[in-house]
C-alpha cells in the first residue's frame, strides 16, 4: 500500500503542481502532507502554512476583499470590468459591473463547461488565473448581464484580477 506522502508525490510527477493533505485519526493525532509548489511563478515550496485557492470557498474570501475595497473607496459596485480590465476582450465589459459579477449576474460563459476540460489529464494541469479566465471569455456571453442569475467561476476569477489591479498585490497578499 503506497502511504499518503508517496500518493502526493506521484501526483506531481504527473503534473499536479502542489498538493496539501491534514489527516486526524481517532486518537486527535494529525499529520501534514505536502508535495510540490504553492505558486507556481516563485516556485515557492507546498508547506503546512501554504495559502492556496480552496475551490469555492474562495470565492467567499474574494467577496469579502472587494467589499472591503468598496468600502475603502478604491473600488465601487458601478464600476465596469472595462475601467480596470481594458485588455480582456471579455464580453460586454463596458457595461459589466462588479456588482454584477458578486452576485452572478454576468452572463459570461462558466470555464469549468469548456469542453477541453473534460479529460482526464486536464484535471492534473496546473492553470493559472488567466487561463481559466480566458476560457470563459472564449465563448460566447449566455445572457446580458444583470438580466438573470446563473453561478459562474469565471465571474470571481474576473474579480480577483480586479483586485489585483486595484491593489497592486495578488488575492493571497491581500487576505
Amino acid at each position: 500500500m503506497h502511504s499518503i506522502q508517496d500518493e502526493l508525490s506521484r501526483m506531481v510527477q504527473a503534473g499536479l503542481p502542489g498538493a496539501f493533505v491534514y489527516t486526524k485519526n481517532a486518537d486527535g493525532a494529525s499529520q501534514f502532507f505536502t508535495a510540490g509548489v504553492a505558486d507556481l511563478t516563485t516556485e515557492r515550496r507546498m508547506t503546512p502554512d501554504s495559502r492556496y485557492r480552496v475551490g469555492s470557498t474562495t470565492k467567499t474570501f474574494t467577496a469579502v476583499v472587494t467589499l472591503q475595497l468598496i468600502a475603502a473607496g478604491q473600488l465601487a459596485f458601478g464600476h465596469t470590468v472595462q475601467q480596470w480590465l481594458p485588455e480582456l476582450p471579455i464580453p460586454n465589459t463596458d457595461y459589466l459591473t462588479i456588482e454584477h459579477l458578486l452576485r452572478m449576474r454576468s452572463g459570461l460563459f462558466d470555464f469549468v463547461d469548456d469542453p477541453s476540460l473534460l479529460s482526464l489529464d486536464a484535471n492534473l494541469k496546473p492553470y493559472r488565473l488567466h487561463d481559466v479566465v480566458r476560457l470563459g471569455i472564449n465563448h460566447p456571453s449566455r445572457f446580458l448581464p444583470g438580466s438573470r442569475f446563473e453561478y459562474c467561476n469565471t465571474n470571481y476569477c474576473v474579480l480577483e484580477m480586479i483586485i489585483e489591479r486595484a491593489t497592486g498585490n495578488s488575492l493571497q497578499h491581500e487576505l
